[in-house]
């Protein structure tokens, strides 16, 4: 099953302000894989948002087509301490124009956030110090 297809497979996305912090702090948007149509519908309205001369109108629409794919967020805390519950339409509440862009950019690439890279960036445990070529293989 590919990954836009399985609901139990979600992406994870920190805007970048929000990486440093520990992960059990750290504020995150949650957004279901796309799948390649999706993926372009939300392509055009981020190329509308950067291009329109309607602003409200293209800010109004990527909204719109974020919520179709949001599906949650962890660790967000309003000005005074107090948590906000996951509200598809808070969204908007809960982030500026900067972290959107982030967000539709992470979306758009699909990529890992901080914490899964520095995952995959540890040592492997294969032992690459010996390789063998096919002169080396027994006949």
């Amino acid at each position: 099953m590919t990954l836009a297809l399985d609901p139990d497979k979600k992406q994870r996305i920190v805007v970048e302000s929000d990486k440093e912090k520990p992960r059990g702090i750290q504020p995150a948007f949650f957004f279901k894989h796309l799948t390649s149509r999706q993926w372009n519908e939300v392509a055009e309205y981020s190329d509308n948002l950067e291009s329109s001369e309607g602003f409200q109108q293209a800010y109004e629409s990527i909204f719109a087509v974020l919520n179709k794919y949001i599906i949650g967020w962890e660790n967000m805390f309003d000005s005074e301490g107090a948590e906000i519950l996951f509200d598809v339409d808070k969204l908007p509440d809960v982030i500026g124009m900067v972290e959107l862009q982030e967000v539709v950019v992470a979306l758009l690439s699909d990529r890992p956030d901080f914490t899964t890279k520095k995952i995959s960036d540890l040592p492997s445990d294969l032992n690459t110090d010996v390789s063998k070529t096919a002169s080396d293989a027994p006949e």
